[in-house]
């Protein structure tokens, strides 16, 4: 669309040419497509927060489902020809699809079963860039070939051009309209400058422009009104614009990665813009609150990154990589922001719009603890929490909370659930806090976090289903135990080890290892997991002799149950290093692979 494309559909530096018939696409391949979108159909969009993707080269949208880890595609569906630029209604009941080879902007109805084409609007002039007003009245198509804006009434049924506006600049790639629904912002290609034009008289009209870079191709609008980003391609750089100033100016100009052909977008507080650099495969992360503002991160994305859409309430940016046939995930709450993901999406995905509801409950657990953070198995564990609506809606009903433990930080509802407690219908800020609820944590020996889930039986439909799960820290469910806490320099003596590591570690090889110097930070073994044991003397020494008759059973398999006994014996008096007073700790871990570390234990050295 915005230039000559490469046998890769790779978008190359040049002045907009025939770009409707310079994409090469392959027949075969979209045939499989359409089979594979067909069958895919499933449900109309009631979601609260989704994504509309542009499928370029399979003449598809794609709907996506926001709310889930990691995001899913639930619907495809057939447009126009090479589908590119996308808005959704601020009600989500409609999207706006520019199909920029045969001059048309397709409606999609969102609120049918599954969503369906409503209508097609003839706008001709390569349309390649859309934006809605902030009301949801009308809508702003850039026409490339046509050198024009068309506006869109979408108060209608179905939307039609009320108007279209001539601009002075040359091929129009994109447009954004402000926050305050005044003005619509257009970047000219081949004129190197953007049509501000005047939305609030009859008809629009454009009443200036502004000399940015060279080859300006999209725009991104600063939520809190600041702000305008344009990626401009041949200079490889991004232009700021300041749209507090009347007029609208120039306020930097920063470099950015190789061939920024990218749909930019700012997140929610206005603080950073995300720049997709389509030729190095690679995501500008700009900071808008330094002077000038500068690139803090450059991130690898998939290949051939097209346009950016920010999740709000998550601060996730989406990056959807045309060649990759992926979207990447970037966390923008990370300092600094950092790629936390990717999914498929069909075939050659190139911008994306993102919906967000204004409404509704949302269930959050604000605070949890619990004690003790360390006990044997099937003893209960004292748990204290707060759960809070922080939606505009009451929740309808009651909802419960799940307690889990999770083994990798991260409490999800596939991890071992511990029981549930019963939350009451909560209004809107309304919280609810228990003190000192009992859970049995049930024999799962080892290390773990243990949290809680908010709703976890999914019984609210809520504002954002992502905020529900809190992690409260780490519990040992123990899984050694020594039948003596002291050994006497003087005259020595023997510790019996019972190591239960579960059922579930039945039948493996195990090691039981010790150490004079302490448990942290550990030993970082083969997968990634740590023995809380340091390595000293001690530890090395068991290593090398644990076949001695000093250590009977340090290594060997447990039993069918996952039990096994282990038996130090000092034969005689403690030798050095060790004197009274010194500690050794113990712990044990199953090999091959590493998947189970115990807890630590004490045996005191005394006189």
């Amino acid at each position: 669309m915005f230039g000559k494309q490469d046998v890769r559909g790779r978008q190359e530096k040049s002045v907009p040419g025939v770009s409707a018939v310079s994409f090469r696409r392959m027949p075969v391949l979209g045939v499989f497509l359409w089979v594979v979108c067909v069958v895919s159909f499933s449900g109309a969009v009631d979601l609260n927060t989704f994504g509309v993707v542009t499928n370029q080269f399979s003449d598809m949208v794609s709907i996506v489902d926001l709310t889930v880890d990691p995001p899913v595609v639930v619907n495809s569906i057939p447009v126009g020809d090479q589908p590119i630029g996308v808005a959704v209604t601020p009600d989500g009941s409609q999207a706006l699809i520019c199909n920029v080879s045969d001059g048309t902007v397709t409606v999609l109805d969102l609120t049918e079963d599954p969503p369906i084409v409503s209508s097609t609007i003839p706008v001709g002039g390569t349309p390649s860039g859309v934006s809605i007003s902030p009301d949801g009245t009308l809508g702003a198509v850039s026409c490339s070939w046509s050198n024009s804006v068309s506006i869109l009434d979408l108060t209608v049924s179905p939307p039609v051009v009320s108007y279209f506006v001539p601009l002075s600049g040359a091929h129009s790639q994109d447009v954004g309209i402000t926050t305050d629904g005044q003005y619509a912002l257009t970047p000219n290609f081949s004129s190197n400058d953007v049509s501000v034009i005047d939305l609030t008289v009859t008809p629009p009209v454009e009443i200036y422009t502004i000399n940015i870079g060279d080859s300006p191709i999209a725009i991104g609008i600063d939520p809190t009104g600041n702000i305008a980003v344009v990626p401009t391609i041949s200079n490889d750089s991004v232009s700021v614009i300041d749209l507090t100033k009347s007029p609208f100016s120039l306020k930097a100009t920063v470099s950015v990665g190789d061939n920024p052909g990218c749909q930019p977008d700012i997140s929610l507080d206005g603080t950073l813009a995300v720049v997709g650099n389509s030729d190095d495969d690679t995501v500008s992360v700009i900071d808008l609150t330094m002077n000038p503002p500068a690139v803090i991160t450059t991130l690898n994305v998939g290949r051939g990154p097209r346009g950016v859409g920010i999740i709000n309430n998550e601060n996730k940016a989406l990056v959807a990589n045309r060649e990759g046939n992926s979207i990447s995930i970037i966390d923008l709450d990370l300092n600094p922001p950092q790629v936390v993901g990717d999914f498929s999406c069909w075939s050659s995905p190139s911008k994306i719009a993102v919906f967000e509801s204004e409404g509704g409950p949302d269930l959050t657990i604000t605070s949890m603890s619990f004690t003790p953070t360390s006990l044997d198995p099937n003893q209960q564990v004292t748990i204290t929490y707060t759960v809070e609506n922080i939606g505009t809606e009451s929740c309808g009903g009651t909802s419960g909370i799940g307690f889990y433990l999770s083994d990798d930080g991260t409490i999800e509802l596939g991890d071992i659930m511990l029981g549930e407690d019963t939350v009451p219908d909560l209004n809107p800020g309304e919280s609810h806090t228990i003190t000192d609820h009992p859970i049995n944590v049930g024999n799962h020996p080892g290390n773990w976090n243990l949290g809680g889930y908010a709703d976890w039986t999914n019984v609210v439909t809520e504002y954002s289903e992502t905020n529900n799960a809190y992690t409260a820290g780490q519990i040992t469910i123990n899984s050694l135990w020594p039948d003596v806490a002291t050994l006497s320099k003087q005259d020595g003596g023997q510790v019996l080890f019972e190591l239960k590591p579960g059922i579930d570690y039945g039948s493996r090889i195990y090691f039981l290892l010790g150490s004079m110097s302490g448990t942290s930070p550990g030993i970082l073994l083969p997968g990634g997991n740590s023995l809380l044991l340091n390595k000293d003397i001690i530890f090395d020494y068991i290593l090398k002799n644990y076949y001695k008759a000093n250590f009977i059973g340090f290594r060997g398999i447990t039993g069918p149950t996952g039990e096994a006994c282990a038996l130090f014996d000092t034969k005689g008096k403690i030798p050095n290093p060790l004197q009274a007073g010194s500690t050794l700790y113990f712990a044990f871990t199953t090999e091959f692979p590493y998947d189970f570390q115990s807890n630590p234990v004490e045996i005191e050295i005394v006189p």
